[in-house]
Formats: structure tokens, sequence, C-alpha cells
């Protein structure tokens, strides 16, 4: 537990056990020294007593300085834990972390140092300060700290301070950071102090009801000090289907520090007029200033991108639909083979000299860019699209570029969502988590050639039925019912796709489709010298072959998980029908033949039982805990599960129990329906499974759970094959 608490201030642990002594003791008296406020403080509230553990104290601490070239960013979070029983001991006894890291900001090198302070402070105020040097364990890249001697009424007190410098001439965003006020523990007292001075302009803004940063007088006219404060945090849960950042007090901020004019002006974030200003919110003419600045000149290079669509006789929607896939190749797809070849050593540097921009698009603004230049040269008519992901509030919640979703709305007869590729990509899929939400359309004006208006919008949503996965399965048994042999095909559409295609698919599924399609070669085929070509090739067919048999494992695993964890025999095959890359409506289609030996079929006397139940999969099972739930449901989109089953009936027997399989609950939040039936020696079974909306109030959650707990009885039933 205690990792996981720290993990909300800190993404990863770094520390240095060299000896840095003097530094080691000045940073250990910043908390623990003769002026810390919380020694001593042990005592909680009464309505606490029966917690596992209350955090007495958790503060974390932000500086920026910067110092001739150099700048400074200084952090650190502290908490104080009581222990209240042997479970909270157990969850605070370990926690990992690396011991170096080096990181890179533009050209310059960056070394974090990062310090680490542990003591087990005694309910009679004797204490024990953990050795963190000694006592940490090396385990392959990260160090594992054991925190010993930890009893019922202790307080651990620990701290990591780190200390990032680097050079910077003109101007650097930092990253982004938010925090929850609550934890798994309540939490007695919280605060934030965060400093800054002239050239580091901030974003900052509290929601759901967290206290807002209150300013203190240094006295000083370039030094600013802000501090938040909250108490008697009572402890929350975090269960699946939540969505936090819409419920839970929290704050988020983002410093931006520029040593000039110029950058303020080029950089592509939303910053205040005035360092002295804190900037809480963004309205919506910020959002088109910003992005009229960035994307004011649309590219319209490559000119290989043009020349190819220049002797085409397309449409304005065909155009705009070739476009995407045109480029997703050209400038993705395109150098796969490549740069297979570089990583695995088959062939040295790999370079392109005649497209420079290699992978050049695949960052969003970019290919934005590139893409609009194409409408743009054209007169197509068009919007970039600003939305926000919906777990983490509305468009109005913006407050920096790296929390917006963009995209381009091409407004044809029907507008198409155009979103930046990856290698399974399809035109008008966007990402579901800004699908329904309000966003910023800026419509690009070909009187004015800028991004001139801005105006709010509702993106298009999906349906169940448009995100879905049909499984359809064909099983026969051996005459003895020790073996089972499954003939399955999946289908998978809309936001079920992509993930599934991710898994599955390696880039030899899908190159060859694309070179087909346009005309082109790999990069073996390009090699001139015969002799480089042969041994180019014998190489890169053996590492395909040994791909193929990692894809197979990988397969074997997701099958494994899929049947909740049945063993699958070795010998199984994968066959990809459709890769489904080239439209929203194709499916990702794959056929998988393999086999499960002593499993799922008991004998009884003369007859056998059989788990038909658990074909479906693994269910969602709701577990005692989890009956009362206050949060609200927040899912990323509707969506559904079909399963088309047909089990051969072995001959000499008859199916009992078939009543048991029939089932039907459908509400408004969604539904499971199912039957069985016998024709001829086939027994056909159906299921369909389906989540009407993206969100539901705590209120629906009994309804959503009467068919969750419907599907998942429906894992546990079984059928007889009854001896004739």
């Amino acid at each position: 537990m205690l990792q996981k608490i720290v993990a909300c201030a800190l993404v990863l642990f770094t520390v240095s056990i060299s000896a840095q002594n003097r530094q080691q003791i000045k940073i250990k008296n910043i908390f623990w020294g003769e002026n810390d406020a919380q020694k001593g403080i042990v005592d909680i509230p009464e309505k606490w007593q029966n917690e596992s553990a209350v955090i007495l104290y958790q503060e974390y601490f932000h500086d920026y300085h910067k110092y001739a070239k150099r700048v400074r960013y200084t952090s650190s979070v502290r908490m104080r834990v009581k222990m209240l029983d042997k479970a909270a001991i157990e969850d605070f006894s370990e926690f990992s972390f690396q011991k170096n890291l080096r990181v890179r900001r533009g050209f310059w090198g960056k070394e974090e140092k990062k310090f680490i302070g542990v003591k087990i402070v005694k309910p009679n105020g004797e204490e024990r300060v953990i050795k963190v040097d000694k006592e940490a364990v090396k385990t392959d890249d990260e160090y594992k700290l054991a925190i010993s001697g930890l009893e019922v009424g202790d307080v651990l007190d620990y701290y990591v301070y780190t200390i990032e410098p680097f050079i910077e001439k003109n101007g650097y965003a930092f990253e982004p950071i938010t925090n929850f006020l609550a934890n798994e523990y309540p939490t007695k007292k919280f605060v934030l102090k965060f400093n800054t001075e002239n050239d580091f302009f901030i974003n900052f803004n509290s929601y759901n009801g967290a206290p807002k940063l209150q300013e203190i007088d240094t006295k000083k006219r370039n030094d600013r000090r802000y501090v938040l404060e909250a108490e008697n945090i009572e402890k929350t849960k975090f269960p699946y289907w939540y969505a936090p950042l819409r419920e839970l007090p929290f704050f988020k901020f983002q410093v931006t520090f520029s040593r000039s004019g110029s950058f303020e002006k080029n950089v592509f974030n939303f910053i205040s007029k005035s360092e002295k200003e804190i900037k809480t919110e963004v309205t919506a003419d910020e959002v088109l200033s910003v992005y009229e600045n960035a994307f004011e000149n649309f590219n319209s290079k490559p000119t290989k991108f043009h020349k190819y669509f220049k002797k085409k006789s397309l449409t304005e929607d065909e155009l705009a639909r070739e476009a995407y896939y045109y480029l997703r190749h050209f400038y993705f797809t395109n150098y796969f083979e490549g740069s297979v070849l570089s990583e695995a050593k088959i062939i040295g540097y790999f370079g392109d000299e005649s497209n420079p921009d290699y992978f050049f698009l695949s960052n969003p603004n970019r290919f934005i860019a590139v893409y609009c230049g194409m409408l743009k040269k054209n007169f197509i008519p068009f919007d970039i699209i600003v939305a926000k992901d919906r777990s983490e509030g509305n468009i109005k919640d913006l407050l920096f570029t790296s929390e917006a979703e963009t995209v381009v709305r091409v407004n044809l007869q029907k507008p198409l969502y155009v979103s930046v590729y990856d290698p399974y990509s399809n035109l008008e899929t966007i990402n579901p988590m800004i699908e329904n939400t309000e966003a910023y359309a800026l419509t690009y004006s070909y009187d004015d050639k800028e991004l001139s208006s801005v105006s709010t919008i509702t993106i298009p949503g999906s349906k169940a039925s448009d995100n879905k996965q049909v499984e359809t399965m064909n099983v026969t048994f051996s005459d003895t019912f020790d073996q089972i042999n499954f003939s399955k095909k999946s289908e998978s559409y809309g936001h079920l796709k992509n993930p599934l295609q991710d898994e599955v698919l390696f880039f030899f599924d899908y190159l060859d489709e694309d070179y087909q399609k346009y005309g082109t070669e790999g990069y073996i085929n390009k090699v001139r010298k015969k002799k480089n070509k042969a041994r180019y090739r014998k190489e890169y067919n053996a590492l395909i072959d040994k791909l193929k048999e990692r894809q197979l494992k990988l397969m074997h695993s997701k099958l494994s998980s899929e049947f909740d964890a049945l063993e699958i025999e070795e010998d199984h095959t994968l066959n990809i029908i459709n890769t489904g890359r080239y439209s929203a409506e194709t499916p990702f289609t794959y056929e998988q033949d393999f086999v499960m030996k002593n499993q799922l079929v008991k004998k009884a006397g003369k007859n056998y039982l059989f788990e038909v139940g658990r074909l479906i999969g693994g269910q969602v099972s709701v577990t005692q805990d989890e009956v009362d739930r206050e949060q609200n449901i927040h899912r990323p989109f509707p969506k559904s599960y079909e399963n088309n089953i047909s089990i051969t009936i072995p001959e000499g027997y008859k199916v009992a129990g078939l009543d048991k399989l029939n089932k039907n609950v459908a509400n408004e939040t969604g539904g499971f329906e199912s039957s069985a039936t016998v024709e001829g020696n086939i027994l056909k079974i159906k299921t369909l499974k389906y989540y009407s909306n993206y969100d539901e109030p705590n209120s629906n959650w009994n309804k959503l759970r009467a068919f969750l707990d419907e599907a998942y009885q429906f894992t546990q039933e079984k059928i007889m094959f009854r001896k004739l």
C-alpha cells in the first residue's frame, strides 16, 4: 500500500544511494528537523478508531526556480501514517524504487537526484530511522525496501525528495500534475506547498469541492508562494467503472517556463498574460487563438503526398477517405519492415534519404497539419475539433493543451471525424472517450485563410450494436469425452476492434495488403546487391518464424484467459481472415482451432456432466463488498457481446437440463439474453450481453447488477449428456 500511495505523486521512485551525507542531512532536516511541526502528533479522531490506518499528515511540495541558464525543479512528498491493524502493516511493509534515472530535456541531459527517508515512531515516542542505503535489496532492475519492525500503534513517517536541475535557454512546459485529496485511508491533514518566481507561468485549479490555492505574501517582488490545505478527509473507494476525476475533490496544475516573449507567444499551451496571475480556466476564444497560431500555415507538403492524388478522379468524400489511409501507409507502415530489420540488427542504420519525414506524421499535430493541408488545397470544408476525455471532466475544465484530444471534422454531406492514425485505425472511428461529449469546433475560413471562429458542438456517440464482438464456435467430443475440439471464429466491430487488433495482429499480418493496395514493396526488395538481399531475406524469414511462434504463444495465453484459466493444448492454429483496417464497417476477423483435454466434462454413472456455461468466457462477478455502491458508473462506451455455439451431441446420448440455459434480463442499463435449442444432433446456444449507455447513476447499480449476475450465473450452468 505504501507504494500505491507514493505513486499518487511519483510514477517512478528513484534514489541516489551514493555517499551524499551533507545533502542527505540537509534534506532530512527539512522534514524531521527541529522545525518539524508534525513531530509528536499521533492522535486521530474518535470516528476513525476502527479504521485500518489513518494518514496523519500528507504534504506535497513543488518549487520552480531559475539560476542564470539553469532551471531547477524540486519536489517532495511526505506521509505520516498510523498503523491500526495488521492489514495496514502488511500494506505498508515494502516498496520498490530504482537507483538512478537519467532523462533528457531538449538537447540537454539531466540527471534526477532523489532521496528517501523512512522512520518508525513507536507509541512511547522512540524513533527508529531505516537505513535505506543499507537495507534496500537489489532485484533485477530495481531495489526493494522492507520495513521491518512495524507494529500496531506505530507511526510510519517517510519522504521522497527530488531535485531536477537542467539547462534551458528559452522555455519549457513541465509535465502536468494531478492529485486527489482523498485516499484509501482517511486523512487528518493534507497540505500542498507551491513556490515559483518570475518567468514561471502557472495553470492551476481545484475541482469537485477541493480547496482553492491561497497565495502567501513573501514581501518580495519576484518570489511567489502558495498553499492549499484540507483537513479530516474521509477515505474513498476506487471501484471498477469509476471516473474519480468527475466526482472526487482534486487539483491539477502545469507550470510553463519562459525566458522570452517570443516563447510565450509560440508555446503550444494556454498561459496567462503575466506570471503573477494564476490561470484557472481557458475560454473558447483562447483555444481558437492558441490553435490558430499553432496551425497558421497548414503544411501542404510533402509533395509526394499531393502527387499521388493529382491524376486521380475522386469526389471530395473519396479524397478525404483515401488521403487518410494513404498517409497511414506512406508515412507509417511503409517503414515498418526497415525499422524491424534495423532493430533486429539484420541491417545497420535504417533510414530513407528520399523521405526525411520517416514517422513524421505519427505526431498528432503534424498529421493534422498535413491532412488539413490536403483539404485546404482541394477547398474541402473542415473544422479542427478540440475535445476532452469524458473521464477527466468536460471541455469547460480544459486547462492545458496536453489534456486536449484533437481531431479533424471534414464537413461533407455526412461529416467525417478523422483522428491521427495507428497501424489498425479506421477512418470515422475516434477515441471513444470523447464520444457524446461537448467540444470546441474551430472552423477554417477559406476567405480569411485561417481558423476564424469557434463554436461548441456535441460529438456523436455510438450504440451497443456498433461496438460488438461476435463469437461463433463449433464444439465436438471424442468418443470417450476426454477431448473437446473447438473451431472458433471471432469478429469485432467498432471500439472493440482496435484493442483486439493490437493484441492479435503482428506487422507481417497486414503489411502485404498495404503493399498490394499502393503498389509499394518491402525494404528488402529495394536492396540492390543480390548477395545482401539474399542474406537479409534469410535472416528476416527466420525472424518472422520466431515472431509467429511468439504470436501463437500469446494467443494460447489469451485463449486460456478467455476461458477463465482453463488449459488449452499447445497444438492450436490461428488464421487471420480479415484485418479490418480499411473500413469502419469491416470487422476484424480471425479463426482458431484448439483442443481441451480432461476438462469441463465429468462422468456421472453412464452419463456425462458438461460445464457448458463456461464456453461464453469469464463474466463479471460482483463480490459481496461490491453489492452496495456509492459511486456513479462510468463506462468507456456502449458495447455488446454475442455468442453462437453449436455443439455436436455425441452419438447415443441426449441432452438434459436446457431450461437453465434460457435467460432474459433487460432494462435501461443493458441486458443478458440466452437460449438453447436442439436441431437434429446439434445443440445451439445463443447469448447476448450488452451495455446500453456510457454512464449510469449509482441508483442504477442494482439494474446493472441484475444482468451481470445473470450472465455470471450462466457460466455456472451445466447440462447432462444422458445415455440413451
